[in-house]
Protein backbone atom coordinates (compact mmCIF):
# COMPACT_ATOMS: atom_id res chain seq x y z
CA UNK A 1 0.00 0.00 0.00
CA UNK A 2 1.60 3.69 -0.74
CA UNK A 3 1.71 6.34 1.51
CA UNK A 4 -1.52 8.24 -0.67
CA UNK A 5 -3.44 4.76 -0.62
CA UNK A 6 -2.88 4.30 3.30
CA UNK A 7 -3.59 7.93 4.04
CA UNK A 8 -7.21 8.02 2.22
CA UNK A 9 -7.59 5.02 3.67
CA UNK A 10 -7.28 6.13 7.68
CA UNK A 11 -9.92 9.50 6.44
CA UNK A 12 -12.32 7.33 5.25
CA UNK A 13 -12.07 5.16 8.51
CA UNK A 14 -11.73 8.41 10.37
CA UNK A 15 -15.23 9.26 8.25
CA UNK A 16 -16.95 6.37 9.18
CA UNK A 17 -16.51 6.69 12.90
CA UNK A 18 -17.93 9.97 12.70
CA UNK A 19 -20.78 9.01 10.94
CA UNK A 20 -21.40 6.26 13.13
CA UNK A 21 -21.23 8.14 16.32
CA UNK A 22 -22.20 12.05 15.85
CA UNK A 23 -26.12 10.11 15.20
CA UNK A 24 -25.59 8.33 18.34
CA UNK A 25 -24.54 10.82 20.21
CA UNK A 26 -27.55 13.42 19.30
CA UNK A 27 -29.78 10.61 20.30
CA UNK A 28 -28.70 9.90 23.83
CA UNK A 29 -28.00 13.83 24.34
CA UNK A 30 -31.99 13.73 23.29
CA UNK A 31 -32.79 10.95 25.28
CA UNK A 32 -31.37 12.45 28.50
CA UNK A 33 -33.46 15.16 28.34
CA UNK A 34 -36.39 12.47 27.80
CA UNK A 35 -37.54 13.89 24.11
CA UNK A 36 -38.50 10.28 23.41
CA UNK A 37 -41.71 11.31 25.51
CA UNK A 38 -42.44 14.90 24.10
CA UNK A 39 -45.05 13.67 21.95
CA UNK A 40 -47.43 12.74 25.11
CA UNK A 41 -50.30 14.34 26.12
CA UNK A 42 -48.47 15.53 29.43
CA UNK A 43 -46.41 17.71 27.23
CA UNK A 44 -49.68 19.14 25.66
CA UNK A 45 -51.39 19.85 29.00
CA UNK A 46 -48.57 21.34 30.04
CA UNK A 47 -48.15 23.97 27.07
CA UNK A 48 -52.15 24.30 26.91
CA UNK A 49 -52.22 25.74 30.96
CA UNK A 50 -49.18 27.94 30.30
CA UNK A 51 -50.14 29.40 27.19
CA UNK A 52 -53.88 30.04 29.20
CA UNK A 53 -52.05 31.78 31.54
CA UNK A 54 -50.23 33.52 29.51
CA UNK A 55 -53.61 34.42 27.44
CA UNK A 56 -55.64 35.53 30.87
CA UNK A 57 -52.84 37.75 31.88
CA UNK A 58 -52.59 39.90 28.78
CA UNK A 59 -56.28 39.86 28.65
CA UNK A 60 -56.67 41.15 31.97
CA UNK A 61 -54.11 43.22 31.84
CA UNK A 62 -55.43 45.32 28.66
CA UNK A 63 -52.10 45.01 26.73
CA UNK A 64 -52.10 46.81 22.98
CA UNK A 65 -52.87 43.80 20.72
CA UNK A 66 -49.03 44.10 19.13
CA UNK A 67 -46.96 41.20 18.12
CA UNK A 68 -45.29 39.46 20.79
CA UNK A 69 -41.64 38.96 20.78
CA UNK A 70 -41.31 35.37 21.82
CA UNK A 71 -38.68 32.94 23.25
CA UNK A 72 -39.18 29.44 23.67
CA UNK A 73 -36.05 27.74 25.79
CA UNK A 74 -35.48 24.36 25.50
CA UNK A 75 -38.32 24.27 22.26
CA UNK A 76 -37.78 20.50 21.41
CA UNK A 77 -39.89 19.81 18.32
CA UNK A 78 -40.92 23.58 18.75
CA UNK A 79 -44.33 21.96 19.33
CA UNK A 80 -45.45 25.11 21.73
CA UNK A 81 -45.13 27.19 18.54
CA UNK A 82 -48.74 25.75 17.24
CA UNK A 83 -50.49 26.45 20.80
CA UNK A 84 -49.00 29.79 21.08
CA UNK A 85 -50.62 30.58 17.73
CA UNK A 86 -54.03 29.10 17.85
CA UNK A 87 -54.28 30.51 21.47
CA UNK A 88 -53.59 34.04 21.34
CA UNK A 89 -55.53 36.66 20.16
CA UNK A 90 -52.80 38.91 18.49
CA UNK A 91 -49.95 37.68 16.63
CA UNK A 92 -46.40 36.35 17.66
CA UNK A 93 -42.61 36.51 17.00
CA UNK A 94 -41.60 33.24 17.47
CA UNK A 95 -37.61 31.96 18.59
CA UNK A 96 -36.74 28.89 19.43
CA UNK A 97 -33.78 27.73 21.70
CA UNK A 98 -32.58 24.36 22.39
CA UNK A 99 -28.88 22.69 23.03
CA UNK A 100 -30.27 19.76 20.55
CA UNK A 101 -32.32 21.36 18.14
CA UNK A 102 -34.71 19.09 16.21
CA UNK A 103 -35.91 21.96 13.81
CA UNK A 104 -33.58 24.00 11.16
CA UNK A 105 -35.56 27.38 12.87
CA UNK A 106 -34.44 26.01 16.44
CA UNK A 107 -30.84 27.87 17.29
CA UNK A 108 -28.53 25.90 19.13
CA UNK A 109 -27.63 26.97 22.70
CA UNK A 110 -26.68 25.42 25.98
CA UNK A 111 -28.95 27.08 28.57
CA UNK A 112 -26.87 25.84 31.56
CA UNK A 113 -24.45 28.65 30.46
CA UNK A 114 -25.29 30.61 28.00
CA UNK A 115 -27.99 33.55 26.73
CA UNK A 116 -29.37 34.31 23.79
CA UNK A 117 -29.08 37.81 22.67
CA UNK A 118 -31.60 40.31 22.37
CA UNK A 119 -34.97 40.82 24.72
CA UNK A 120 -38.15 39.34 24.52
CA UNK A 121 -41.49 39.86 25.74
CA UNK A 122 -42.16 36.21 26.87
CA UNK A 123 -39.59 33.81 27.51
CA UNK A 124 -41.27 30.20 28.16
CA UNK A 125 -38.87 27.98 29.42
CA UNK A 126 -41.11 24.68 30.02
CA UNK A 127 -39.74 21.32 31.22
CA UNK A 128 -36.18 22.90 31.63
CA UNK A 129 -35.18 24.20 34.99
CA UNK A 130 -34.78 20.49 36.24
CA UNK A 131 -32.03 19.58 34.07
CA UNK A 132 -29.54 22.22 35.70
CA UNK A 133 -28.00 21.89 38.35
CA UNK A 134 -28.48 25.68 39.30
CA UNK A 135 -32.21 26.67 37.56
CA UNK A 136 -32.23 29.83 39.54
CA UNK A 137 -28.96 31.19 38.00
CA UNK A 138 -31.00 30.79 34.71
CA UNK A 139 -33.82 32.23 35.71
CA UNK A 140 -31.87 35.22 36.98
CA UNK A 141 -30.38 35.73 33.53
CA UNK A 142 -33.92 35.31 31.83
CA UNK A 143 -35.39 37.84 33.93
CA UNK A 144 -32.53 40.54 32.17
CA UNK A 145 -33.79 40.00 28.88
CA UNK A 146 -37.87 39.77 29.39
CA UNK A 147 -40.28 40.94 31.87
CA UNK A 148 -42.65 37.98 31.76
CA UNK A 149 -41.63 34.57 32.22
CA UNK A 150 -43.57 31.13 32.07
CA UNK A 151 -41.73 28.69 33.26
CA UNK A 152 -42.38 25.05 34.91
CA UNK A 153 -40.81 23.00 37.35
CA UNK A 154 -41.70 19.36 38.71
CA UNK A 155 -41.80 19.93 42.29
CA UNK A 156 -40.00 17.68 45.05
CA UNK A 157 -43.29 17.83 47.16
CA UNK A 158 -45.50 17.49 44.10
CA UNK A 159 -48.24 15.05 44.16
CA UNK A 160 -45.65 12.49 43.04
CA UNK A 161 -42.63 12.31 45.47
CA UNK A 162 -39.73 10.92 43.71
CA UNK A 163 -36.72 9.78 45.85
CA UNK A 164 -33.46 11.82 44.64
CA UNK A 165 -31.89 8.46 42.68
CA UNK A 166 -35.10 8.56 40.87
CA UNK A 167 -35.47 12.20 39.56
CA UNK A 168 -31.29 11.48 38.82
CA UNK A 169 -32.43 8.37 36.87
CA UNK A 170 -34.41 11.17 34.89
CA UNK A 171 -32.00 13.38 34.18
CA UNK A 172 -33.12 16.14 36.92
CA UNK A 173 -30.25 17.74 38.63
CA UNK A 174 -32.25 19.94 41.40
CA UNK A 175 -35.00 19.06 44.20
CA UNK A 176 -36.37 21.81 44.87
CA UNK A 177 -39.78 22.51 46.86
CA UNK A 178 -42.70 25.01 45.82
CA UNK A 179 -41.96 27.06 49.05
CA UNK A 180 -37.97 26.78 47.97
CA UNK A 181 -38.85 28.02 44.39
CA UNK A 182 -41.54 30.75 45.79
CA UNK A 183 -39.02 31.91 48.05
CA UNK A 184 -36.31 32.06 45.52
CA UNK A 185 -38.35 34.15 42.68
CA UNK A 186 -38.94 36.74 45.60
CA UNK A 187 -35.32 36.47 46.45
CA UNK A 188 -34.48 37.45 42.65
CA UNK A 189 -37.20 40.18 43.05
CA UNK A 190 -39.62 38.08 40.71
CA UNK A 191 -43.26 38.25 41.34
CA UNK A 192 -45.31 35.65 40.33
CA UNK A 193 -48.62 37.15 38.69
CA UNK A 194 -50.21 33.10 38.10
CA UNK A 195 -49.40 29.99 39.04
CA UNK A 196 -51.00 26.38 38.12
CA UNK A 197 -50.50 22.77 38.63
CA UNK A 198 -50.71 20.23 35.59
CA UNK A 199 -49.80 16.37 35.18
CA UNK A 200 -51.65 15.64 38.15
CA UNK A 201 -50.15 17.94 40.56
CA UNK A 202 -46.25 17.12 39.91
CA UNK A 203 -45.34 20.06 37.44
CA UNK A 204 -46.11 23.93 38.71
CA UNK A 205 -46.44 26.37 36.47
CA UNK A 206 -45.05 29.94 37.37
CA UNK A 207 -46.32 33.14 35.19
CA UNK A 208 -43.35 35.79 36.47
CA UNK A 209 -43.01 39.36 36.42
CA UNK A 210 -39.63 40.93 36.23
CA UNK A 211 -38.35 44.18 36.28
CA UNK A 212 -35.45 43.52 33.91
CA UNK A 213 -35.85 43.19 30.04
CA UNK A 214 -36.80 47.15 29.55
CA UNK A 215 -36.55 46.84 26.29
CA UNK A 216 -39.80 43.79 26.44
CA UNK A 217 -41.35 45.77 28.86
CA UNK A 218 -42.79 48.76 26.54
CA UNK A 219 -45.00 45.85 25.21
CA UNK A 220 -45.54 42.97 27.54
CA UNK A 221 -45.44 44.77 31.07
CA UNK A 222 -48.47 46.31 32.49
Amino acid sequence: MTKGSAKWSAVREIARHIQATVPSLLNRRRSDFNCAFQDSPSWDERAAEAVAMLRTHISSTRQPAAALVIGDFGAGNERLRGVLEHELQQPIEYHAFDLAPQRPTTVRIDLATDTPPGSFDVVFCLGVLEYLRDPIELLSRIASISRLIVVSYVVADGAERLSTRQRRARGWLSDLTIAEMDRELMRLGLRSRAVGNVNRDRTRIWLIESAGGDAAGEAAGP
